[in-house]
């Protein structure tokens, strides 16, 4: 394992939705390993590449250029939660929402895990703003990134590239 390396996966098959069609979870850098393992020859084609013009969790130009990547910098619209008096369930249940909006940009906007109380189901409820995800074919590119949160009040942020996340 190199260091720096981020993985992701491993996908199988036809994808989330078994309709061929998904959308790999953020990956920071200017190159991408895909491996393909099998008894078969591989069959898949990589249609689209998305590519920001920022790191999505505020990384300095600078910083980037420089080959650091994953050392993060507060956006103007981060509150640091660590200095408020929120209940740290409720904080820890916020995530950072990536996902594709128009089939061209990409978008970045944050949700609330909510607790299931029908103890007949398990549904794992995410509420967020219309604004910020309003289609389905928004939703089939999600990827929430979670614990984007200081270690303390005015603290340090962890490293972006290598938090838990969900698709």
């Amino acid at each position: 394992n190199k260091p720096g390396l981020v993985l992701r996966g491993p996908f199988v098959r036809r994808g989330p939705d078994n309709a061929g069609d998904f959308w790999t979870p953020f990956l920071p850098g200017d190159t991408v390993y895909v491996e393909a393992v099998g008894s078969e020859a591989p069959n898949f084609e990589i249609v689209e590449i998305v590519h920001f013009d920022q790191h999505p969790g505020g990384a300095d130009a600078e910083e980037e250029e420089m080959g650091a990547g994953s050392v993060a910098r507060e956006l103007s619209c981060h509150l640091d939660a660590m200095c408020e008096s929120v209940n740290e369930f409720a904080r820890d249940a916020t995530g950072q929402m990536i996902f594709l909006c128009d089939g061209v940009s990409c978008h970045v906007c944050t949700g609330t895990l909510l607790n299931d109380w029908d103890d007949e189901t398990a549904v794992p409820w995410f509420l967020t703003a219309h604004h910020c995800l309003s289609t389905q074919a928004a939703v089939n590119t999600l990827e929430v990134v979670w614990f984007w949160q200081k270690d303390a009040c005015d603290g340090t942020l962890p490293t972006y590239d290598t938090l838990p996340r969900s698709t």
